[in-house]
């Protein structure tokens, strides 16, 4: 049996290649019957659409998952942060990004489990892209975790925590008397010092603007980490043999596929049987279907040009 979500995907290419062939006289016409749903978005809005009858239902992580922003999308939003709600909320929004952590987990580093300058410069002089970084604090499950990130993220943020944020602690603890422990700090006018919450990280994926993603949310932020992380070990993989992924046969892909998302497990913490199926599905469909799609739909335009 396939899962609801890769057999909506299979039914509804089938149909899309079946109203194309009708559309172009190679069969008689082909209806597909669809009827008009609701459903309520997290900020109150009801949404209708048209869908095809029979569609089985996913849920919305499976649909949402499959429409995951761009990285340029997600530079920008990022850009968009640091203008709208200032340096240190967009540095804790791309720790999220970065760790595939969850926002309550963000808010709860502290700044010593940041890693110091003399690591971050040793290991950049080895030519090492990542550094590590265990989380201790309000981790579900309670079991710690070591996460392995970009070097250039890190020493961004060590720049930061020794100037703008030390200034920042200076500030808090003039205020209140005791210094803060935890990483990020507010830097908005009259909260200067003060830990940013997770209600405060929220609110940062809810910003809107021409161009951003539809959808977007810290957890969503965190299956984002988890499939890039998932793509980018995949095209380690290809270039090891002077090819790229979407060159690369099915059943390596999803051979791959299981060997990454196995890492990606015990990095992000928990990541369920049904979740890795979706991250499966999506690493395909980018990998395998899309650019299987651009193929064919450039094959049929190259013919219509040749009959002309």
């Amino acid at each position: 049996m396939l899962s609801p979500g890769w057999a909506n995907v299979k039914a509804d290419e089938a149909c899309t290649l079946l109203r194309w062939m009708a559309a172009r006289g190679y069969r008689r016409a082909f209806h597909v019957p669809t009827k008009k749903v609701s459903w309520r978005t997290r900020d109150g809005k009801t949404i209708y659409k048209e869908v095809r009858v029979g569609k089985e239902d996913q849920g919305t992580s499976g649909l949402e998952l499959m429409n995951l922003p761009l990285e340029p999308q997600v530079a920008d939003w990022l850009e968009v942060v640091r203008k709208r709600r200032g340096r240190a909320k967009s540095l804790a929004c791309r720790a999220v990004v970065e760790f595939g952590s969850r926002k309550t987990e963000t808010c709860s580093i502290e700044v010593t489990a940041w890693p110091a300058a003399a690591v971050i410069d040793k290991a950049k002089s080895l030519g090492k892209k990542l550094v590590r970084i265990q989380l201790t604090k309000n981790i579900k499950n309670g079991r710690p975790r070591a996460i392995d990130f970009d070097v250039e993220f890190a020493h961004i943020v060590r720049v930061w925590i020794d100037g703008p944020r030390n200034e920042l602690a200076a500030i808090y603890a003039k205020r209140h008397g005791t210094e803060p422990t935890q990483l990020f700090l507010s830097d908005a006018k009259g909260h200067e010092g003060t830990p940013i919450s997770a209600h405060a990280l929220y609110e940062c994926f809810k910003l809107k603007w021409d161009g951003g993603p539809a959808i977007w949310y810290p957890h969503l932020a965190r299956h984002y980490s988890i499939c890039l992380g998932i793509l980018k070990g995949l095209q380690r993989d290809a270039a090891t043999l002077d090819r790229l992924p979407n060159d690369m046969p099915l059943e390596w892909v999803q051979r791959r596929t299981s060997y990454w998302v196995d890492i990606q497990r015990r990095r992000s913490g928990h990541v369920s049987a049904q979740t890795t199926e979706i991250y499966t599905q999506w690493i395909e469909n980018n990998l395998v279907l899309i650019p299987a799609h651009k193929d064919y739909m450039a094959f049929l335009e190259g013919d219509e040009h040749a009959d002309a």
